[in-house]
């Protein structure tokens, strides 16, 4: 019997100094990875041709298609995926038959270290992509071990779709120093598996009881335009008493998303087939400054900045207003003094739960969130625009976006 203890004694004690020495291998006082740089209006315009291309809804049960992503787009994507989870920065480095991915998450301040830091080397087998290496921190990750784990850092990271989809579909991924190319077969439904799977259980639920808050409100008012602080603040306030035993973050991204979809006018059974069945608000005039274009722009990269990070919404504002110029309301200052708001307060809510949650307890007004637009320019064609601010990124151009960083600076809100 002591000897039974005794073996059964050192095997806890061998797990556990293993466990440990795990862990100090593995997260590290620096990032591996800077924060990432700015998205450029490329990128985004890239990116939007791509999902045209390559948009599920014109596919062919069966129909053979081809899909090319540069050394920037899988950095693109890989960050989105990671920046759902904390703070994280990504880089994807392309090789002859393989792809060097590193990444660096922000765990917060521990007492072994603040980040986790990630190599992983992607061949193909079988024409699937295969990690062939893996490294945490300073621990090496055997072979055997390294795919298991890898799916299991990317889930963590939001990027959770079962690979069981992708071996039905995918059939043939090349690497190459320049792109890697990805041949597949698009199978009837997949569309609508790939929306369930990327929502879960959880968050399921968490959307469930945003819309049926914003179905509420919708009701209860009486009049056929609302402001959007008369349904944001009160979203938020029924989120944070959920957050109270739940996830603060998670609860910001569903109001975020609901609403969003309601003021560009989407169902929001569109993308999560189950809110079909849920309560369905009528469509309203939702205002913000008194415009709805300006509560559209808020919206929309308030929800992309809590999803994916302020860069890439910055860069989709700027890529929209550019379009606007070449023919539709023009180019507009005050559009972009909307997204920039809006990019803070999404990062607002997913970087700073806590603070944006005391801002609606002491009751928050749009005045609070976004800056005035008076003086800035706006339905400049693109000849106009041109003329008088030269582009983006001249100085002229860049003097107005002062302005404007100016006016956000100066609300409480946005001081951290």
């Amino acid at each position: 019997m002591r000897k039974a203890v005794r073996i059964v004694s050192i095997a806890l004690l061998v797990g556990m100094v293993t466990v440990v020495t795990a862990l100090l291998l593995s997260v590290q006082r620096t990032p591996l990875v800077a924060t990432p740089g700015e998205v450029s209006v490329g990128d985004v315009r890239r990116a939007r041709n791509l999902l045209r291309r390559h948009d599920p809804r014109g596919a062919v049960d069966g129909e053979p298609r081809m899909v090319y992503l540069t050394q920037q787009d899988l950095t693109l994507l890989t960050q989105y995926g990671a920046s759902r989870w904390r703070r994280a920065a990504t880089r994807v480095t392309l090789r002859e038959g393989a792809a060097d991915v590193q990444a660096s998450v922000d765990l917060g301040h521990t007492l072994l270290g603040r980040w986790l830091n990630v190599r992983a080397s992607v061949g193909s087998a079988d024409g699937l992509p295969r990690v062939t290496r893996l490294r945490v921190g300073n621990l090496p990750v055997p072979a055997f071990a390294a795919e298991p784990l890898a799916r299991l850092l990317l889930s963590r990271l939001g990027s959770d779709l079962p690979l069981s989809l992708a071996r039905e579909m995918v059939q043939a991924v090349v690497f190459t120093p320049t792109y890697v190319s990805i041949a597949y077969r698009w199978r009837k439904g997949a569309s609508s598996q790939v929306r369930d799977m990327l929502v879960s259980p959880e968050d399921l639920d968490r959307l469930r009881l945003a819309q049926e808050d914003l179905a509420r409100l919708v009701t209860e008012h009486a009049s056929r335009s609302m402001t959007l602080d008369e349904l944001l603040v009160p979203m938020l306030a029924s989120a944070a008493s959920r957050s109270v035993t739940g996830d603060a973050v998670a609860e910001h991204r569903a109001v975020l998303s609901t609403l969003t979809l309601y003021v560009v006018r989407r169902r929001l059974g569109r993308w999560v087939r189950r809110a079909n069945d849920w309560p369905q608000p009528a469509f309203r005039s939702v205002t913000l400054a008194g415009r709805e274009d300006l509560a559209k722009h808020f919206m929309v990269s308030a929800v992309v900045s809590s999803q994916s990070g302020g860069a890439l919404s910055d860069a989709v504002g700027q890529t929209k207003e550019l379009d606007d110029a070449r023919g539709g309301s023009g180019f507009s200052f005050a559009d972009l003094a909307a997204d920039r708001a809006g990019t803070l307060f999404g990062e607002l809510a997913t970087g700073d739960a806590e603070q944006l949650q005391e801002a609606v307890a002491a009751g928050l007004t749009e005045r609070d969130f976004m800056p005035s637009i008076a003086d800035l320019p706006e339905f400049m064609r693109e000849g106009e625009f041109a003329e008088r601010f030269g582009g983006i990124g001249t100085p002229r151009y860049q003097a107005m976006m002062q302005r404007i960083e100016s006016r956000l600076a100066a609300l409480p809100l946005y001081r951290r």
